[in-house]
C-alpha cells in the first residue's frame, strides 16, 4: 500500500482530502436546514442563542476543512512513492479547490451570523 508523506496509508490521506473538500458545503447545507427547522422554536422560546450556536459550530467545521486542505496543499510537494495512486498535480488541485470552497463557506456562514444579529427569529 502506498503511503503519504504525512505518514498515513493512501486510502487515509485520500479520505482526509475528500473530507476537507466536502466539510464546507456539508456544513453550509446543514446550517441552513437546521436554522430553518429551528426558527419557529427559537421564536416561541426566545432561543436565538441556539441558532447562533449552530452557526458558530458549523463555522468551526468549515475552518477545520480549510486547515486540513492547507495541510494537504503544503504536503503535496513532498516526496512520495512511485506507486502513488494520484499525481501531485491532482492532489494539489483538489487541495486548492477545498481551501477555496471551504473559505467561501466560512464567509457565507459569517454573513448568516450578521443576519441573525440584525433580525430576530420572529421576524
Amino acid at each position: 500500500m502506498a503511503s503519504d508523506p504525512i505518514g498515513r496509508a493512501a486510502p487515509q490521506w485520500a479520505a482526509d482530502l475528500w473530507l476537507a473538500l466536502l466539510a464546507g458545503p456539508a456544513a453550509a447545507s446543514l446550517q441552513l436546514s437546521l436554522n430553518y427547522a429551528l426558527v419557529k422554536w427559537a421564536c416561541r422560546h426566545g432561543g436565538a442563542w441556539v441558532l447562533w450556536t449552530l452557526t458558530a459550530a458549523f463555522i468551526v467545521v468549515s475552518v477545520i476543512g480549510v486547515a486540513l486542505a492547507l495541510v494537504h496543499l503544503v504536503r503535496t510537494g513532498d516526496r512520495h512513492p512511485a506507486t502513488q495512486v494520484w499525481s501531485t498535480e491532482s492532489r494539489r488541485l483538489l487541495a486548492m479547490t477545498a481551501v477555496g470552497l471551504d473559505a467561501l463557506v466560512v464567509v457565507f456562514l459569517l454573513n448568516s451570523m450578521i443576519a441573525l444579529q440584525v433580525l430576530s427569529p420572529c421576524e
